[in-house]
């Protein structure tokens, strides 16, 4: 069956493509220090920039995010209490909102993608151990197989490899990657999600390409998470962190927009 899964991502690629030749002609000129992000995130997937945001202003976020938990009753969290998730949290708080905004990090995303059209919102969110918790995520996936979905994620504490750190599996954000798994693995045709065997089965086979991302409060990871990724589980104390979430040439779906708390 493996020939006709490949067949499948292979007409895909190629609608997707001809698309982008159409809607995605931007050339968007970069600074030299941006223009490296850009090219970061095309070949690995992924691009960290340290000490985006100073130590104080992500304490008064995580302050906020605690406040808004507390009093907000639509707050999304899981079966276990351990995932804290605020959709559209850009909406009530000025500083999450200038995160949403900032120029940089659009300009490079606009770069990658091609395009400067966009909507979106920012996801705060808070982490804490509990025994057995899936990780930010839910596990191994892709946020979308068939094309790119960029995003960018601000570390809001330090963030150690068991305070539940961002995993990617560097180089899965590109379509020969998606083919060669499909071949090598058996993975399936727009498959988003996978089991921690399956990727074990990758990381034994490749294990260069796995990449955990730690970092000091402040640390800001752009990435295509069209590729393989998790928030690793957590295994000690709590995990503040806002996600830029952008559609460009899109918008935000309907099953999103009603995770909105807010309204």
């Amino acid at each position: 069956m493996q020939p006709v899964e490949i067949f499948k991502s292979l007409v895909e690629e190629g609608k997707n493509n001809a698309i982008d030749l159409v809607k995605r002609r931007a050339a968007i000129d970069l600074p030299s220090n941006l223009a490296t992000l850009d090219a970061e995130i095309k070949s690995k997937g992924f691009a960290i920039v340290h000490d985006f945001v100073s130590a104080e202003e992500c304490v008064r976020i995580t302050e906020q995010m605690d406040e808004l938990i507390r009093t907000n009753k639509k707050i999304w969290i899981d079966s276990l209490q351990s995932d804290h998730r605020i959709f559209f949290s850009n909406l009530a708080s000025e500083q999450i909102n200038r995160f949403f905004r900032d120029k940089m990090i659009t300009d490079v995303l606009s770069a990658y993608e091609r395009t400067t059209a966009y909507s979106g919102f920012t996801l705060a969110n808070k982490l804490v151990f509990k025994p057995n918790n899936a990780g930010s995520g839910g596990g191994w996936h892709r946020d979308f197989v068939k094309r790119k979905q960029t995003k960018a994620l601000l570390y809001l504490t330090d963030v150690s490899g068991e305070t539940g750190p961002f995993q990617f599996i560097q180089g899965t954000h590109e379509f020969g990657s998606i083919l060669r798994f499909q071949k090598q693995f058996g993975f399936k045709y727009n498959q988003s999600r996978f089991t921690d065997v399956q990727i074990d089965d990758v990381i034994r086979e490749y294990p260069e390409l796995l990449v955990t991302i730690t970092g000091k409060k402040g640390t800001l990871i752009l990435v295509d998470t069209r590729g393989i990724h998790r928030g690793k589980p957590i295994e000690a104390g709590n995990r503040y962190a806002l996600t830029n979430y952008y559609w460009f040439n899109g918008g935000i779906p309907a099953h999103i927009r009603k995770l909105n708390p807010f309204v």
